[in-house]
């Protein structure tokens, strides 16, 4: 077997806080092969991405490091990256240069005040002694490279007028315009929609076998690590637990936390029964939504029914959560109707008044997407979950603190945690505190706006779990909004797929699911990855669809 391009032996790193070490990875270990593309896979917390900065030595200095990362670049000296010192200039040379990095977030990942172009050119001149004129050139056939076009315009355009995956594919243009031998994505699709995703996974494993590097691929996603790795390495609390061929680990999978990950995918989600009768909850009609004289809602009309889930689901830009805000009243829809169940008779919420509207908002909750950023972080728990009582005047202070405490265990939490503040808690704890706040006023209908997305696999399953639990206990109705269309099959009743701010299909989850009949609709569908290496990637070609504006 020939010499990896980078092993990883007897891998520790602790930080130092206030309250003693924190132990990050604990003798990790594995290699990565040359000419192929390894994932490392595991939920937060386990380690992935330390190990990734570990190797790039991007850790903050309150790292304590122990263990080898030796890389042997082809036709060179092997390099002890581990031994490198911070200010020895073979590491300067080593970042973007020998090896390079993808990171996780588009959004943020590149500077919002200077050009595309003169981005991935600086990349250039920081490793290259060559003119401007050169780099710029260099980062024009890059940028085509990663399949931009019109390549002169966007080289002149800035991050925001770029979408997720175009701006997925500057990073990557800069990343591999040194021609790293290691390239490392860290969650490179975590942020993106599912058509977009499948884009950037065959985008990277078509220029890993094009420039013969290998990419050392961190993610959570089984079903990902099925489509692109030759090889996985899992994580789980800091260790390696299992490593081994792609085909070998998700077939035959020898360790428990493997088969758990497996186990956790979407199609393993409880099915959301309910012994509640089916009445018509809310029902939509015509409701179309513009900014700046552009329509982003066009005529939507759709129905729900009582206890039941409706999927919405589609890419970014196709209008779902500017139809949702109309529906919740955030934003005031231009037309249509909107006429809701409530429980003292219909009523039409797009003519209602804020006044009138602030009753039947303790009817109508949403759970939000982000659990890191929809809980105030100087507020308690207590505090968090207490304030939807006091805005709407409910009980006094004694009843109130005995309600947060049964909403705390109806989602599965101590009461104790009611005194500490959000940092104190994981990401899927932190949905559970959400989801506590969005039932504690005894809704009917929860809009679930992307509520799992930024959850690992497994914490996902968790949650899905409990708000079907929930569903059956409080005969809830849910709108779901959402990118990933495994989700959606296993959680929803109905699907509403939105594309351009209009409803190209709907129907029960199962006949969408059989026998789509729009090229959209088939477009996700071809564009989910499966946790099988024996079922391919191969997403439709959206060149070759019928897919002109509606």
């Amino acid at each position: 077997m020939s010499e990896p391009l980078l092993t990883v032996k007897d891998l520790v790193v602790d930080f130092r806080t206030e309250l003693g070490d924190v132990r990050a990875l604990d003798k990790v270990s594995f290699d990565v092969p040359r000419d192929c593309i390894t994932a490392v896979v595991g939920e937060s917390g386990s380690g992935k991405t330390v190990t990734g900065n570990s190797i790039m030595r991007l850790l903050p200095e309150s790292a304590h490091v122990t263990g080898e990362i030796v890389l042997h670049p082809k036709g060179e000296e092997p390099i002890s990256i581990s031994s490198l010192a911070e200010r020895d200039p073979r590491l300067r040379s080593l970042r973007g240069g020998l090896v390079s990095m993808v990171f996780q977030e588009p959004m943020t990942a590149l500077s919002p005040v200077h050009r595309i172009g003169d981005q991935v050119a600086e990349a250039v001149l920081c490793h290259r002694r060559v003119s401007r004129e050169t780099a710029w050139n260099e980062a024009a056939a890059m940028l085509e490279q990663v399949g931009l076009t019109d390549i002169e315009k966007r080289m002149r355009m800035y991050p925001f007028e770029f979408s997720g995956g175009m701006r997925q594919r500057v990073i990557i243009a800069i990343a591999l315009i040194c021609h790293p031998q290691l390239l490392i994505c860290d969650e490179p699709t975590t942020a993106l929609d599912v058509t977009i995703q499948a884009e950037i996974l065959v985008l990277i494993k078509s220029l890993q076998r094009k420039l013969k590097n290998s990419v050392l691929f961190i993610t959570h996603d089984l079903g990902v690590v099925a489509q692109i790795a030759d090889r996985v390495v899992v994580m789980y609390d800091g260790q390696v637990v299992e490593t081994g061929s792609v085909r070998q680990v998700l077939k035959n999978p020898q360790h428990s936390y493997t088969r758990h990950l497996l186990a956790s995918m979407p199609d393993a989600v409880t099915d959301p029964g309910s012994d509640f009768p089916v009445n018509r909850l809310l029902s939509v009609e015509n409701l179309s939504k513009s900014f700046a004289g552009q329509e982003v809602v066009r005529s939507v009309s759709f129905d729900v029914d009582e206890s039941t889930t409706l999927g919405i689901v589609g890419e970014s830009g196709s209008g779902k959560t500017t139809l949702v805000r109309s529906i919740l009243r955030a934003i005031d829809p231009d037309s249509g109707a909107v006429r809701y169940n409530s429980r003292d008779g219909w009523r039409e919420l797009d003519r209602l008044t804020p006044g009138e509207l602030l009753p039947l908002r303790r009817e109508i909750q949403m759970i939000f997407q982000d659990p890191f950023a929809s809980l105030n972080p100087r507020m308690t728990v207590q505090a968090i979950l207490e304030e939807p009582l006091i805005i709407h005047d409910l009980g006094d202070r004694a009843w109130r603190k005995l309600r947060v405490a049964e909403m705390l265990r109806k989602v599965q939490l101590d009461p104790g945690v009611a005194s500490r503040f959000p940092h104190a808690f994981s990401g899927g704890q932190r949905q559970r505190i959400g989801i506590a706040r969005a039932l504690i006023l005894e809704p009917r209908l929860v809009v679930c706006d992307e509520s799992v997305s930024a959850l690992d696999v497994s914490v996902q399953a968790q949650i899905l779990d409990l708000l079907a639990d929930l569903q059956a206990e409080l005969g809830l109705t849910y709108l779901f909004v959402a990118h990933d269309l495994r989700v959606v099959r296993d959680f929803c009743d109905h699907v509403l797929v939105m594309y351009a701010g209009s409803v190209v299909e709907q129907g029960p989850v199962e006949e969408i699911f059989a026998n789509p009949k729009h090229d959209y609709t088939r477009l996700l569908l071809s564009a989910i990855p499966l946790p099988d290496p024996d079922e391919k990637l191969e997403p439709l070609n959206r060149a070759e669809l019928n897919l002109a504006e509606l």
